[in-house]
């Protein structure tokens, strides 16, 4: 038996420090959830990343 998608939850999370800026991300998101901002603006996120 297949489970029901809405029981579960889904998250994706893109390293700061991987990021090379080409914007592909942004241009292939269906629903636009993605935006492109300066690199150092979101480098005290790294931790998070590291731990997940």
């Amino acid at each position: 038996m297949k489970p029901k998608a809405g029981k579960y939850k889904f998250t994706l999370s893109v390293s700061p420090l991987d990021c090379m800026g080409c914007g592909e991300c942004t241009t292939v998101c269906p629903v636009q959830a993605l935006t492109m901002v300066p690199q150092e603006s979101r480098l005290s996120e790294q931790p998070a990343w590291n731990y997940l």
